[in-house]
């Protein structure tokens, strides 16, 4: 069974690497270290969720889609911090430090409102490149 899983997860890491290089140029992998997030005395995660989150490899995935960017000359922009970028308004720039569990982000700067989640991916990317030198 678990070897039945993890030819399940190597094909979905093949066929993900393949189409996200064959459709971006550019692509933005987040800072992930699965291994502090399982660390007992740190977490806020059941052992579950631990479990079927280490079943992924996700440094396994990283690694397959580093060399399949590489064969295709593709560029892959890796740790970028994702701190804040919920908080922060994509457009704006205004950090709203009580957003809770809110799904929607609502900017008290400019007035826009988003899902949180695509405020924070849209943040990510500008964020990354004008910290770089």
């Amino acid at each position: 069974m678990r070897r039945h899983i993890q030819n399940l997860v190597d094909e979905v890491h093949k066929k993900t690497a393949l189409w996200l290089t064959k459709t971006f140029d550019i692509i933005v992998l987040p800072k992930f270290n699965s291994v502090q997030m399982s660390h007992k005395q740190k977490r806020k995660i059941n052992c579950k969720t631990i479990r079927k989150m280490m079943s992924w490899a996700h440094a396994r995935f990283r690694n397959r889609l580093l060399s399949k960017a590489e064969e295709f000359g593709k560029i892959i922009i890796t740790s970028v911090s994702e701190a804040y970028t919920s908080k922060t308004c994509s457009r704006c720039g205004y950090i709203k430090r009580n957003l809770g569990g809110n799904k929607v982000f609502r900017c008290d700067g400019c007035g826009l409102q988003i899902n949180r989640d695509l405020n924070g991916a849209r943040g990510i990317f500008p964020g990354h490149c004008l910290m770089e030198p």
